[in-house]
């Protein structure tokens, strides 16, 4: 029989489970028969397809699917029949998994080892399977068999708006905790410890003797060394006890980078995601001290929508719908505002009667939001705890709630967080030089609407205020300053150095995408700015900023001219934070200190532009 490489991927129960039930609390049957959890995969799939009168081909060869042992366990396969092609996997797939040296399309096969369900794929046969992929499993496995320099990784951003990072290196690379600790990281490639490929259970699985041994963890597990089909579940057996082996103090060390922020899995966990949400909740609920307001932001994950929308309603179980403007929230500090008219529906509910953080979460239906683009009105109706992220402490156990996930802090975290926060505040991040000429408007005493402050640069000759305004569908900036020496300042301006530095680091981020998309091609740039300019020509001259007696300094010309003859160099992004506090290391949240990390050690290098954080206090103080 043919020995092939092979991607192994186990599979998560509770994922499949879910599919037949909604109820997320509800945990797998470990007694279920594999052919029970296949079936419900298949149907699931080919149901889609149904529904979608999708071009996909279904995975009905037969009712139950073609089923045979191997290595003393049951394989069950299915697969779709193309006519006139022809696969090179099917040269080693045929007979094992009975193919019977027929040509197929795709190839999906199951087993089962000590209660865990694996699965391998050929052609497009990954598809079948991949919403259920458990893919902490490799990573975990990858920690305690590999070398903790990799040789690739792929990254998922937490901060700012690249969503994720494929690398490659040459050689074995180190990477450090403190300049990742706004990843989480989804894959690794590198070599296989020595002690790994000296085990003799490992040299039985790939029959023979090797020095140096490459792998791939992705979401699957690809030992690059051809192993017999029969010996596979003999690989995923080895690889569940890797999986449940202790980490040495030695791997920790090694793989720290690994282990920063932990994503809660809502499929693992959902006893402890359901607590967090109560118990934020009700957090939430209570009144707080001002620190408060920098602890919590309320933002959504479609941000265009978002900043484009006009009003909010709150639903619950009881009680009218609560509305209001969208400018209400805008318009002053966001989460607070919004708590507020939580608390009074929450209290208008429960009248008389006695809540727990449970009950009183379980009165929140959600939020309605609608947003306008042009004539269209578009409504989006989320969970309430979407709106929400910060941090927040449980059982004295720091997490985060970002983007609509909860992430746990390892024990190093804070400390790493700091560390590197410190080392920040003394870089030229967070001092302006002279000689760089940037105009800082102190704002009012006690100001917390940032639509305001940025409205008071209007004062200067050479700014044009263009907050909440859309270019390409992303907002470019509050305001863009053209000096006479060809400079271009780009504002991004946000009330408090808090949870909100999430939204404005994801603004900066994509206002560095669109900017060096237009200095890359100027012809697309140019139609870009065009348009930006007609938009921005209305406001003055037909919206809000006509009434507050604004002038509109430059001709659409000499706009998109400036900004396309500028270099990278001429550009200086600035997130000002409109506070009266200093920022330091001891101060507030920790998710400012690592979104602050994350704008200026991997968006703005990436990007090959300056950026420098400022203070802005009723003094102008920096």
């Amino acid at each position: 029989m043919a020995a092939f490489q092979i991607r192994l991927y186990k599979l998560d129960k509770d994922k499949i489970d879910s599919v037949t039930s909604s109820d997320l609390n509800e945990h797998s049957d470990e007694n279920k028969p594999l052919i029970e959890y296949v079936k419900t995969i298949v149907n699931k799939h080919n149901g889609d397809i149904e529904r979608e009168e999708s071009y996909a081909r279904k995975y009905t060869p037969t009712t139950s699917g073609h089923r045979q042992t191997m290595g003393g366990v049951e394989f069950i396969t299915y697969h779709t029949q193309l006519d006139n092609s022809s696969h090179s996997w099917n040269e080693t797939f045929p007979e094992p998994l009975g193919l019977n040296g027929t040509i197929y399309e795709n190839v999906a096969s199951f087993f089962e080892v000590d209660g865990q369900i694996f699965a391998i794929g050929a052609g497009h046969g990954v598809g079948l399977f991949v919403r259920y992929i458990d893919g902490d499993f490799p990573i975990q496995v990858a920690q305690r068999i590999m070398h903790p320099n990799p040789t690739s990784a792929n990254e998922r951003i937490v901060v700012g708006n690249v969503f994720g990072r494929t690398q490659s290196f040459r050689r074995q690379q180190a990477i450090s905790a403190s300049r990742n600790i706004s990843s989480v990281w989804q894959s690794l490639g590198g070599k296989l410890i020595e002690s790994v490929i000296k085990e003799s259970a490992f040299k039985d699985m790939f029959n023979r003797e090797t020095k140096v041994v490459n792998a791939d963890f992705s979401g699957y597990i690809l030992i690059k060394k051809s192993i017999d089909i029969q010996r596979l579940p003999q690989l995923a057996k080895w690889l569940l006890k890797k999986f449940s082996t202790p980490l040495t103090d030695e791997q920790k060390k090694g793989f720290d980078y690994l282990n920063c922020l932990e994503k809660i899995s809502r499929f693992k966990d959902k006893d402890l995601i359901s607590r967090l949400n109560c118990e934020y909740a009700g957090y939430l609920l209570k009144e707080q001290p001002e620190k408060h307001v920098t602890e919590v932001d309320f933002a959504h994950n479609r941000y265009n929508d978002f900043l484009l929308a006009t009003s909010f309603k709150i639903f619950g179980h009881g009680g009218e719908p609560v509305e209001f403007a969208a400018e209400c929230v805008y318009d002053s500090e966001p989460a607070p505002f919004v708590l507020s008219k939580l608390r009074a529906y929450v209290n208008e509910v429960k009248g008389n009667e006695e809540f727990d953080d449970e009950g009183t979460y379980e009165l929140l239906k959600g939020i309605e939001m609608k947003a306008q683009t042009g004539d269209v009105i578009t409504s989006f109706h989320s969970p309430v705890m979407n709106y929400f992220q910060g941090e927040f402490t449980y059982n004295g156990i720091t997490y985060f709630r970002i983007d609509n996930n909860w992430y746990r802090a390892s024990n190093s975290f804070i400390e790493v967080v700091n560390k590197d926060f410190e080392k920040l505040l003394s870089e030229d991040f967070f001092r302006l030089r002279e000689d760089e000429n940037v105009n800082i408007l102190p704002s009012e005493i006690g100001v917390t609407n940032e639509g305001k402050y940025n409205r008071s640069y209007d004062k200067i000759d050479d700014c044009i205020v263009t907050d909440k305004l859309l270019a390409d569908g992303i907002e470019i900036a509050d305001i863009i300053r053209i000096t006479n020496e060809g400079k271009i300042h780009i504002y991004h301006n946000k009330y408090g150095f808090g949870a909100s530095m999430r939204d404005v680091c994801s603004q900066l981020s994509l206002s560095m995408s669109i900017i060096s998309r237009i200095l890359d091609s100027q012809d697309s740039g140019r139609e870009i700015l065009d348009k930006y300019y007609e938009t921005i020509k209305k406001k003055y001259t037909t919206g809000e900023y006509k009434n507050d007696g604004m002038t509109l300094k430059f001709s659409k010309e000499d706009f998109t001219e400036a900004i396309l003859s500028a270099r990278k160099e001429d550009f200086i992004f600035i997130l000002g934070c409109i506070d009266d506090i200093p920022i330091s290391v001891d101060r507030g949240s920790n998710i400012a200190k690592f979104e602050s990390i994350g704008i200026t050690k991997v968006e703005a290098p990436n990007y090959g532009f300056k950026l420098k954080i400022v203070r802005i206090s009723n003094e102008g103080e920096l």
